[in-house]
């Protein structure tokens, strides 16, 4: 964990506008050593009358501009069934972590790996996946997108028939950000068919005042964490780890076109 940047998370969302600035110190120290001592799991911690949640999890890869403090992070939204089961084959325990499933012979008609759902439709609000960049020096958001095009399955389904749907962002936990001179770069976080009937990938570059899409570049199968960037010849690079679906990982490397 960044200890310098979490100082400066504190001091925008936390103490801004809670007026306890002599607090800084102390809470930032009980956030360090209670994510240290929880592995990592979601804690809520309060300044001030001011309650938030931190899930801070190592691949959570965001960015930080120091020239204007503005902070880029890609975040998602999903839903997951999850119970205590007994699995004597796993487990000497009477219960452990597993998924909710059906009796057997039931249907299995809106409840999957993807949480609750209709006809295979997400019952919460999209985005389900978005880039959001805050100013850290007023702890506000300065814009936000959805991240991701639209799943086939959201897309082409029949109860969706008719209606205009909005890029929904897709939820993946390998996702990060890269920020430049003028742009935050970052992969798809999934799959999707292109108007060409290609089943593929993208690699996106939005302005990074506006958050306005400026290019994308097709990629076969997703990203698997954030790009770089470096300089060999006066000339910029952006390199992007891909990997997934009997595509073995790779390294993909992307210039300027002369």
């Amino acid at each position: 964990m960044d200890e310098r940047l979490l100082r400066e998370w504190v001091r925008a969302t936390l103490l801004l506008e809670a007026g306890v600035e002599h607090q800084e110190h102390a809470l930032v120290e009980l956030i360090l050593s209670t994510v240290k001592s929880n592995n990592g799991q979601p804690i809520i911690v309060e300044a001030g009358g001011v309650r938030q949640l931190i899930a801070w999890h190592p691949r959570d890869i965001s960015s930080l501009d120091p020239e204007t403090g503005i902070f880029y992070i890609y975040s998602k939204t999903e839903i997951s069934n999850m119970a205590l089961v007994s699995n004597p084959e796993r487990s000497n325990m009477d219960y452990i972590m597993g998924f909710a499933r059906p009796p057997a012979g039931s249907p299995r008609r809106g409840f999957g790996f993807g949480g609750p759902n209709i006809d295979g439709l997400p019952v919460i609000k999209p985005p389900y996946g978005r880039i959001t960049a805050i100013d850290l020096n007023v702890g506000e958001i300065v814009w936000q997108v959805a991240h991701g095009e639209t799943p086939d399955n959201i897309k082409n389904h029949p109860l969706l028939e008719g209606i205009d749907v909005p890029r929904t962002g897709v939820a993946n936990a390998r996702i990060g950000t890269l920020v430049t001179k003028t742009l935050v770069v970052s992969g798809d976080p999934g799959m999707f068919t292109d108007g060409e009937g290609e089943r593929r990938s993208a690699l996106r570059a939005y302005d990074k005042a506006t958050g306005e899409e400026v290019g994308a570049v097709p990629i076969p199968v997703p990203t698997t964490g954030v790009p770089m960037t470096y300089m060999l010849d006066s000339e910029q690079y952006i390199v992007a780890a891909i990997a997934g679906g009997g595509f073995a990982g790779e390294l993909w490397a992307f210039k300027a076109p002369e």
